[in-house]
């Protein structure tokens, strides 16, 4: 098909703009569907039902996963910024006397692959995609397709667009090949006898894996202004530590070094702080009780620090930090402390759309104050009056009280009014009737009361004075 391929992708996408929702590739679809349809800023069409690319194209995730020009159909000569464009290595090559279509082409070295649509292409640097057909890394090279783009092999390292020689990885001295020569500046060095590379310093480094590089030792000789000498293992520093001025690699505080010194190894805590005392995050020698999900805490840098619970754990009167409201628990036999709810703050596990995570005892009658972390009866529910904290308590902005017979409830106070959920008491500007000395009253009635203010009490069912 040769004309402007640009303009009539172009075209496609501008009458899909006004659909609502756009399908990626490999979903499922109707053609008939014009609400659901696959995006064609991707450039996919629904093919048998699924989101495909048609058939002169192919799925590539060069640059931007989307459909590409397979070798040898025409191709729009310039682009737009998304595409589309030719399949993996291929090029657009320009079709005599046709300003704006071109064809797919393979650039040498690369060769059409024998059952075309795309281009062998041996890939020769670091960084170079590998995820399309007929696309191989070099082994030569020491690459290999990590992910979506080729990288070193085990025991070769990034140079750039080159893999050298890591540690302990063959390597010939004067080699002028990457792959042989030694990476300088993780201060490997070739060995001449065993052709292998090795720390410059021999005994008194070790190689890091995590840093690709080798470390000076600890109890090693080091200079600051030396780059093979001062770079010590981890947790430690190059420091004056002898009469003469001599540096060595010393151990950081709280640390200390292992026999062969090519390690510092944490002291042993000396002493375990509780849930609440003062903490100092680099003090680790006297710590938080991590064992039971206790962190140092500091609110904000200029405040003292102290032992609290992990998020969403909130202690106990043992010490322990047990879920909080929300948090993810269990409701098996015996679960670990984090699992299990916090009972003294009246939580229990409950079951939510299949999840379990920490609540009220009975969600009907009590709620949850961010305040306290603990749960709370709402207003209008019967009351412990002996305050025994092993009972659940009211909110407190409400009291527990009688309300005119024998039981007694958690009610508002005067000026105050229940909240719209019942939860707590908010204070009431309007709607306030203020009795006068000698009108009837009722004590737990909080729209009409016997202002404390004016020193007056609701006494056998009348405003007055209280008795002297």
């Amino acid at each position: 098909m040769v004309g402007n391929t640009k303009a009539q992708y172009l075209v496609l996408f501008s009458i899909s703009a006004v659909t609502s929702k756009f399908l990626d590739y490999g979903v499922p679809c109707s053609p008939n569907d014009t609400e659901n349809i696959c995006d064609p800023a991707i450039f996919l069409t629904c093919v048998e039902d699924t989101c495909l690319c048609n058939e002169t194209m192919a799925w590539d995730v060069k640059n931007v996963s989307q459909c590409s020009f397979k070798v040898m159909t025409t191709c729009p000569r310039y682009p737009a910024h998304r595409g589309p464009f030719c399949y993996g290595t291929a090029v657009c090559d320009e079709l005599w006397g046709n300003p704006y279509d071109g064809i797919c082409t393979c650039l040498a070295p690369d060769v059409p692959s024998p059952i075309g649509g795309y281009c062998l292409h041996l890939a020769r640097e670091v960084g170079e995609y590998c995820t399309q057909d007929g696309v191989t890394c070099s082994v030569k090279e020491k690459l290999a397709c990590s992910g979506t783009r080729c990288g070193c092999q085990a025991g070769w390292l990034v140079n750039g667009t080159v893999c050298m020689a890591g540690f302990n990885a063959r390597c010939k001295v004067g080699s002028e090949l990457p792959t042989e020569t030694c990476r300088r500046n993780t201060l490997l060095t070739c060995n001449e006898e065993t052709e292998k590379c090795e720390c410059t310093r021999g005994i008194e480094h070790v190689w890091n894996e995590e840093s690709a590089m080798c470390l000076t030792k600890i109890g090693a000789t080091c200079e600051f202004g030396d780059v093979d000498h001062h770079s010590c293992v981890e947790n430690s520093h190059c420091r004056t530590v002898q009469n003469d001025g001599a540096k060595i690699c010393t151990c950081n505080q709280y640390y200390h070094a292992s026999p062969d010194g090519m390690e510092c190894l944490l002291d042993p805590a000396e002493k375990i702080l509780s849930h609440g005392e003062q903490c100092d995050p680099d003090n680790l020698v006297e710590i938080c009780n991590y064992a039971k999900d206790q962190l140092c805490t500091c609110p904000y840098q200029s405040f003292t620090c102290f032992c609290e619970c992990d998020a969403g754990l909130l202690v106990n009167s043992r010490g322990d930090c047990e879920a909080g409201y929300k948090a993810p628990c269990s409701s098996l036999p015996n679960p670990g402390t984090n699992l299990t709810c916090n009972s003294e703050a009246f939580m229990k596990c409950r079951e939510n759309e299949g999840n379990f995570t920490c609540g009220c005892d009975s969600p009907l009658t009590q709620a949850y104050n961010p305040l306290s972390k603990m749960c709370h009866l709402l207003v209008g529910q019967e009351c412990d009056v002996t305050l025994n904290p092993d009972k659940i308590s009211c909110h407190s902005t409400s009291i527990c009280r009688t309300t005119g017979g024998e039981s007694t409830y958690c009610w508002c106070q005067q000026n105050y009014e229940p909240s719209l959920d019942q939860a707590s008491c908010n204070y009431n500007y309007e709607n306030q009737t203020l009795l006068l000395p000698g009108q009837e009253c009722e004590d737990w009635n909080y729209g009409e009361f016997c202002p404390h203010v004016w020193n007056l009490i609701c006494l056998n069912g009348t405003c007055q004075c209280p008795e002297v």
